[in-house]
């Protein structure tokens, strides 16, 4: 199984780009989970 890591820092206006694409990737999320495939994700503070 491929396995990859994001990095990817908040900039200052994260929250309104985010807000801006949020729709289309909870729509393709549906799309996946219809599909039967599954992501996982944690946060590793340590």
């Amino acid at each position: 199984m491929p396995r990859f890591l994001v990095y990817a820092p908040d900039c200052p206006d994260y929250l309104e780009r985010r807000l801006a694409v949020r729709a289309e990737h909870l729509a393709r999320a549906k799309l996946d989970d219809d599909a039967g495939i599954v992501y996982v994700s944690l946060l590793d503070t340590e």
